[in-house]
Parts: structure tokens; sequence; C-alpha cells
């Protein structure tokens, strides 16, 4: 065969698998035969190949057949890469399945520090890297949709968005942080008191805030706006320092170490605040994850969260 200036295009692994099948039975009908193939379509594969190389890849005069110099080149490198490739596929039917070669989650504040330890634990089997991320909860839902990360938990299901699968874990209460001397057990004390005692409230420009901002309103109660913060610890020290009473919610308060401040804890008077918790995650990019470990997130808030909020509020 005369040698011809070779294409760009490359072969596909169907024609590279032929190859190699007709060099290692050194015959096209046994070739044919092995791969359920006619021995018509096994020879016009090869000289498709051939053609598309510009390269005679096999010395058809010899019998048994025999490969070419370029033939035996290519029949090594196409070993090689044809391995590769059933190991690509094996693996990613895996990853579709069970393991998951890597994971990157993005957890709030409050929801890391109380769960990542157990979400580490349960996931050490599944995943071979697995990368946890905290903060806010805004910039972890834009890491989302960005592809920076793969699994979130926040306090929004991002319904405006599709293609994504949402969990719901659990509801999150929002509780009064007060001075250990005060006590609020209705709508009229808690008028009373703020009246007094200046609010200490997150910043206006967080979720938390505004909820907590909105809610206030339909208690039809305007707080004066003393101090603003970021952090549930800073508000608990300034709170145990009297210099004002603040709102938060339980999980906050979990990991902010509540019980190393004297603080008193009590629930909102009114109509129940809460947030709700969610994971996030691509839909069907990682699987049955994402809906195991929201279950099993959501269980152990219920064994265990749950019951700790109840003590929470019985010791105030």
């Amino acid at each position: 065969m005369t040698s011809s200036p070779p294409r760009h295009d490359l072969p596909d692994l169907r024609q590279l698998q032929a190859f190699c099948q007709i060099i290692d039975c050194r015959s096209m009908a046994e070739a044919a035969r092995t791969l359920g193939f006619t021995q018509s379509a096994i020879s016009q594969s090869l000289t498709r190949l051939e053609k598309q190389l510009g390269l005679t890849l096999i010395d058809r005069q010899c019998r048994p057949l025999r490969p070419t110099v370029a033939g035996e080149r290519l029949y090594r490198e196409s070993r090689s890469l044809l391995s590769e490739a059933r190991s690509v596929v094996a693996n990613v039917g895996r990853s579709g399945m069970d393991a998951t070669p890597f994971l990157r989650c993005g957890f709030v504040d409050s929801f890391a520090s109380v769960f990542a330890p157990l979400v580490v634990n349960r996931l050490g089997t599944r995943v071979e890297e697995l990368t946890l991320r905290s903060g806010f909860c805004e910039p972890n839902e834009e890491s989302l949709l960005q592809r920076h990360i793969d699994v979130v938990v926040t306090s929004s299901a991002m319904e405006h968005r599709d293609g994504l699968e949402r969990h719901h874990l659990f509801s999150d209460p929002y509780l009064l942080v007060l001075p250990p001397e005060r006590r609020v057990d209705s709508r009229e004390a808690l008028v009373k008191m703020s009246r007094s005692l200046g609010m200490i409230r997150y910043s206006r420009h967080s979720r938390m805030g505004l909820d907590i901002d909105i809610h206030l309103r339909r208690l039809g109660l305007e707080c004066q706006r003393r101090i603003e913060f970021d952090t549930t610890d800073t508000m608990l020290a300034l709170v145990q320092a009297r210099l004002g009473w603040g709102i938060t919610s339980a999980l906050s308060l979990m990991h902010a170490r509540y019980e190393a401040f004297q603080v008193r804890l009590a629930p909102l008077p009114g109509p129940a605040l809460q947030r709700e918790l969610y994971l996030l995650a691509w839909e069907g990019e990682q699987g049955t994850l994402p809906a195991e470990l929201a279950r099993f997130c959501s269980r152990h808030y219920e064994a265990a969260i749950r019951p700790e909020i109840e003590k929470m509020l019985a010791a105030g």
C-alpha cells in the first residue's frame, strides 16, 4: 500500500480494538468471529484505519498475518490505550453507583461545626478525597453554581435554579438570647425589655439578619438598632456583658459553644421563627450520595440535636 499524507482526525477505539484483535488472532476471519462481526466488516475497518493513518499496518502476503513495523508500534500503543479506556469506563460506572473519587462540600458555618465530624466519618469509605469548606450561605451557593463545589448545605432551596436536586434537612429554630437575670415569656414582655435594653443584631445584609428583622416587624416591634455583629460568639459575649439582647438560631448557638457564656435562652414569643436548611447538588451527578447524606443528617438532627435544643431551653 502506497503511503499518503495522514489525516488529522483520530481513529476511534472500535477501529483500534479490531486492529488489535487481528494481530492477536493472526487472521481476519478469526478476529471477526471473536468480535462478533463479519469478515468483510473487519477488513473494511482495517482498510479505513490504514487510509486514515497513511500507513500499511499488516503484511497481507504473510500467512498467518503479521504486523508491519508501523503496525507493531500501533499495536503496542493501542493495547495501552484500550486498557486505559476500559479503566475509565469502569471508574465512571462505579462513581455513578457507589464510590465517588472526589467530593467538594460547602457548609454554612453553624452546620459545619456541628455536623462536619459526622459527615467525614460517614463518607470515609465512599469518597477517596473530601474537601469541606465552611462560610456564609451566599458564597457557597455561588460556588455550587460555578461548579467549584459539588454539595452545599444552605438556608435556601434555590428554587429559581434548574437542574438541582434538593433535600430538606431540618428546621433550625430561632431563640431569644437574654442577660441571665432577664425573663421574657410574652410579646408584651419583649416589647417592654426592648424599650430599656437595645437589641444586638446580625448585620442587616446577612440572610439571618433579614429573616429576624422581617419577623420582628410582623410582631409590630421596631427595636432600637444599637449594635450589629457578624458572629454569634460576639453576640453572646455582648449579651453576657448586659449590653443588649439578641436572637439567633439553635445551631448557631451550638456552633458558638453557648454553654461557655452566662446567658439565658428562651423561645421567641408569638409565631415560631425558624430557618430551613437544605442539602443541594447538581441533579444526577453524585449518584445516590446526596440523598443518603441528607437522610443521615436529618436522622442525626432528630436523634441528637433536637434533644439538645430542648435541654438548652430547659436550662434557661
